[in-house]
């Protein structure tokens, strides 16, 4: 990184809220900074004679004015990336025990330590295999088997059908970073969510092209596997073909040519996110409130996510079933966290459920399409109960990929 790009991170700092009133901070930050630029590590004597004009009777033991300064500096410095520089791509720090300014990029460590490479890659097509061979010996019972074939279910279409059952596992996208003392981390970074995204990310920043690497590693979170090891003894039990593939590696021609069935988080859509934006739904992570454009009112509704009392917290579950080119359909499953995903996935693969949830239909086509929200309150990830907070009919002639289907 050169000289000027991080005067430019500098500057940003001491223009923001948090240090616009603050000379003294600013001067300090600033002659760090500068030494820095310099390859010249200070002490902490020089910082007591250049900032805070100490005469050379200057004694550290007796003296805590530089270290508790720096203290205050580095509590600023955090506030600062909590609010305004949340989103900065560049990180500039003060690493205890040291007046070093260090900078470096913002990217989320998932894994470390070049021995997990192999194990981490090898686990997730292990974890695939043996959710398949489960599913080969835990089989349905006849009573559930038999609404889900009938001629009311909402999962006839997709049972009848004789294009393939494509199964979206919404996964965390993990490429490899080489760090420093020949250490390779497994990056997730929530900016990029696929391969395509992960080379937009070089564009932007060319300098991290020689220590980045793209891997096929997918992280599943434990609702997606329990989705997935539900879902599956359901459709073998009823001879139906399936293919399962991470929700990074989906393709356009995957929309065209499948039935399709996404378990995830909203953070895990990838592309298939723009299909929610079109459906009129907003979810804002940071204020965990989800929005929904009203069918009938033509209004935002608003739903919130919060906890309370006795750890008891909320999630928002999105399920939907919509039309997709070549009269193929999507069911999705999207929860904000993962209480949400758990529950509903449960309900969805419950014969009883489903002959109550069938009742919401005011058509009875065996192609119908809807889409619903619900509360799921729960504690840590375990969910207690459901709420039905929004329900819409679609039109079965209604498209939802009317651009190209992009991150």
């Amino acid at each position: 990184m050169n000289s000027k790009t991080k005067r430019k991170i500098l500057e940003q700092i001491l223009h923001s809220t948090e240090f616009n009133n603050a000379d003294l901070f600013q001067k300090i930050l600033k002659f760090l900074v500068d030494c820095e630029i310099q390859n010249h590590i200070p002490k902490e004597s020089e910082l007591a004679y250049t900032l805070f004009h100490k005469d050379k009777n200057y004694d550290p033991v007796n003296d805590a004015t530089v270290r508790v300064y720096i203290y205050k500096l580095r509590l600023k410095l955090e506030k600062y990336y909590q609010n305004e520089g949340k989103d900065d791509e560049i990180k500039l720090s003060i690493p205890k025990g040291h007046y070093q300014v260090r900078f470096s990029d913002t990217i989320d460590v998932h894994h470390r330590a070049k021995k997990w490479v192999t194990p981490l890659r090898i686990g997730s097509y292990i974890v695939i295999g043996l959710l398949s061979v489960f599913a080969l010996f835990k089989c349905p019972s006849v009573d559930f088997s038999e609404k889900l074939l009938s001629d009311n279910s909402i999962w006839y279409d997709f049972l009848e059908s004789k294009a393939p059952i494509l199964f979206v596992l919404g996964n965390h996208y993990v490429y490899e970073l080489s760090a420093e003392n020949d250490e390779v981390w497994h990056i997730k970074n929530d900016k990029v969510k696929s391969s395509d995204e992960l080379e937009n990310y070089l564009v932007k920043y060319p300098h991290l092209r020689d220590k980045i690497k793209k891997t096929n590693i997918g992280y599943l979170s434990k609702d997606v596997a329990t989705g997935i090891s539900l879902f599956l003894p359901i459709f073998v039990a009823n001879s139906a073909d399936y293919i399962i593939k991470y929700s990074s590696d989906i393709i356009i021609d995957d929309l065209h040519e499948n039935e399709i069935v996404f378990i995830g988080s909203y953070s895990q859509l990838g592309r298939l996110g723009l299909i929610i934006k079109n459906i009129g739904i907003d979810c804002d992570l940071d204020r965990n409130e989800v929005s929904i454009k009203n069918q009938k009112t033509g209004q935002q509704d608003r739903y919130d996510i919060h906890f309370e009392q006795f750890g008891i917290r909320k999630d928002i579950c999105i399920v939907a079933k919509l039309p997709l080119p070549n009269e193929h359909s999507i069911f999705m499953f999207v929860s904000l966290h993962t209480i949400g995903n758990e529950m509903t996935l449960k309900r969805f693969t419950d014969a009883e459920f489903l002959s109550e949830f069938d009742s919401n239909f005011q058509n009875h086509n065996s192609s119908r399409y809807f889409i619903a929200l619900f509360e799921v309150r729960g504690i840590q990830r375990t969910g207690l109960s459901e709420n039905l907070l929004y329900f819409c009919d679609i039109d079965p002639e209604d498209t939802f990929l009317a651009g190209p289907l992009s991150p």
